[in-house]
């Protein structure tokens, strides 16, 4: 329970971190594109702009073009992370949908230049390697959850011990199904949070199951 407190703040820690450097990169990125757009010529084309906008500003502009992508694909990691940990220990999905509607839209306030097309091609390129990853990420994942399945699982908080009891008894059915363990559970209650659900696996042989609030 420790560990999964220690993740749950990391995870708070770097929502917050993420959206802060989102922040303060959309603020520079606009300063510098204000700047560089003083030398596209007015009524030009948008070709003609963007390349007169490169041609003054352009190795500003490309570690900015790097920086955004860092920034896109460690914010695409981090939901695919924040999403499997959800899923994994059965919590609400508020922090993901908080996070994700801020970063789309710092994400969305930056396209709106005459360098989207640019930034466009950078978020394409760095959600085809994310979802790849993360395919990845989900392969191995489910096969480690599968085995920590029959030996360990841990669930919560569930706001009453009846529904507590409710889920390690499906989940005991399940796991029983895959194993010939003897498997068992315990509930405990986390004041000012809830019940908490640990299965695991008897070492002795007349082991039964443990119900504590």
């Amino acid at each position: 329970m420790g560990k999964r407190k220690n993740i749950s703040r990391w995870i708070s820690t770097f929502s917050v971190i993420s959206l802060l450097a989102w922040f303060f990169f959309s603020i520079r990125f606009f300063y510098v594109y204000q700047e560089a757009s003083v030398f596209a010529t007015e009524g030009a084309q948008p070709i003609i702009k963007i390349l007169e906008i490169l041609n003054y500003r352009g190795e500003e502009l490309l570690s900015f073009f790097i920086s955004f992508f860092i920034l896109v694909s460690l914010s695409f990691l981090f939901l695919i992370y924040l999403f499997l940990y959800i899923k994994k220990y059965h919590l609400k999905n508020s922090l993901l949908i908080i996070t994700g509607i801020f970063i789309t839209f710092f994400i969305t306030i930056n396209l709106i230049n005459e360098l989207f097309l640019f930034l466009l091609v950078l978020i394409v390129v760095s959600f085809l390697i994310m979802v790849s990853i993360g395919i990845t990420v989900k392969y191995l994942y489910v096969e480690e959850d599968d085995y920590e399945e029959r030996l360990n699982s841990f669930s919560g908080p569930f706001k009453t011990l009846s529904k507590a009891e409710k889920h390690a008894e499906q989940k005991v059915s399940k796991i029983k199904k895959k194993s010939n363990q003897h498997i068992v559970y315990k509930i405990d209650l986390e004041i000012g949070e809830g019940y908490y659900v640990n299965i695991y696996i008897e070492e002795t042989d007349n082991g039964r199951n443990e119900n504590n609030e």
